[in-house]
């Protein structure tokens, strides 16, 4: 049994850089948005994009000049390219570096200056054994690194696939040797495929689970691979959220089925603690309407006390919110009313009271959400804090235009 949580993410970003990470537009139709975009922007000023721009330009232009087609490359080229360096760099030409490369630094953040950008990188995944000793980490520009001292020192095994970031670990609940990762471009995160290893992470070998049997994935576009998960307790069982849908595999990556078609990115992934059947996953929808994904929706969790509750039980669509008075607080003329969605089980202070109650109503959302005792309190309380009223949409619209 699955549980689809819908989260609508609404970004004001400049659209040039969308499109610049959708290799199915041509790199001039990119360049023309760019245009646009920076036509009435005050290039000089810090933090207008301008530079960032001029660098992406510099970089991809000679690669595909003069067509601009961006979706003809193989999604091997940097593999095979780099074979062919390596192929043609006998070992006695290394040898004028003693030892291979020497790291030069920086060694920790302290030496870095005080810029937003510290240029450390940053870990994206990691794993803690049972023997706290066993740690691995997956970073976004860096690879996956293992240790077995306890941090002491670490091992950096990647260097040699064909591209260096990882974003995701999963490892096999019954052996923590087995191990599956993502390997991903660092800069906009494409995905190369699913890669295992056998032996703690020493080695590794591309799973089936890749662009040539997806038909998705590689240099030349944009699919992304989020999340690799095991379940805890099924052997072999795996879950794979993604941007082209949700996998899911019974027999470690040997062959999978699609269980839902991509409506969206689905980031995030959790089994039931007690029944081994239900299993939760959420998924966003980028820059979609989040009013129509509102609608759409058979429930909608809200994680805090911001306005999208609001808006929700404006619309009477039924609403779950979860949320901490210790960490939220609010006034005490206040508390009567959300007292009222409290009684309704609309409003949760624990997560497992709210887990509880979705698993109780989801087959029937709507007897519990217009049962006449839950609709009153919600009508008492959006004519105090959710109340449409047309006219003053009317005036702010006459304002703003």
């Amino acid at each position: 049994m699955l549980f689809f949580l819908g989260l609508a993410n609404v970004s004001f970003s400049q659209k040039w850089r969308e499109l610049a990470n959708d290799y199915n537009i041509n790199l001039y139709d990119v360049v023309e948005e760019a245009e646009i975009y920076f036509k009435n922007i005050d290039k000089t000023k810090k933090g207008s994009g301008w530079k960032s721009y001029q660098r992406w330009l510099y970089e991809n232009e000679p690669k595909y000049y003069p067509s601009g087609k961006r979706n003809t490359i193989s999604p091997y080229f940097v593999a095979n390219q780099y074979k062919k360096i390596i192929e043609s760099n006998s070992v006695s030409n290394r040898t004028i570096f003693n030892n291979g490369w020497e790291e030069l630094g920086p060694y920790y953040i302290e030496e870095v200056t005080g810029h937003y950008s510290v240029g450390l990188g940053r870990i994206e995944s990691f794993y803690i054994d049972n023997n706290p000793n066993i740690i691995y980490l997956g970073s976004r520009s860096g690879g996956f690194w293992k240790t077995s001292n306890g941090g002491e020192t670490w091992t950096n095994t990647t260097d040699d696939l064909i591209a260096t970031g990882v974003n995701t670990i999963a490892v096999d609940p019954n052996n923590p040797d087995k191990i599956l990762i993502n390997v991903r471009n660092s800069k906009n995160g494409t995905t190369h495929g699913i890669y295992k290893s056998n032996d703690g992470g020493d080695t590794w070998t591309i799973t089936n689970f890749n662009p040539d049997n997806l038909n998705w994935g590689g240099l030349g576009t944009n699919n992304k691979i989020f999340l690799i998960k095991y379940h805890p307790t099924i052997q072999d069982l795996i879950f794979i959220g993604t941007s082209e849908g949700l996998y899911r595999s019974s027999d470690n990556l040997i062959s999978w089925n699609q269980v839902d078609q991509p409506t969206g990115n689905y980031r995030q992934i959790d089994f039931h603690p007690t029944n081994s059947s239900i299993v939760y996953v959420t998924k966003d929808y980028g820059t979609s309407n989040i009013l129509k994904l509102m609608k759409s929706s058979k429930i909608v969790v809200s994680t805090s006390l911001s306005t999208s509750y609001l808006e929700t039980l404006s619309m009477n669509i039924p609403t779950v919110v979860v949320t901490n008075f210790e960490l939220e607080p609010v006034r005490i003329e206040c508390k009567k009313y959300l007292d009222l969605l409290i009684d309704s089980k609309i409003l949760h202070l624990n997560p497992n009271t709210a887990i509880a109650h979705l698993n109780s109503i989801y087959d029937n959302v709507g007897d519990w959400w217009f049962d006449q005792t839950v609709q009153n309190n919600v009508k008492i309380f959006c004519e105090k804090y959710a109340k449409l009223n047309y006219k003053i949409n009317k005036d702010l619209k006459k304002i703003l235009d």
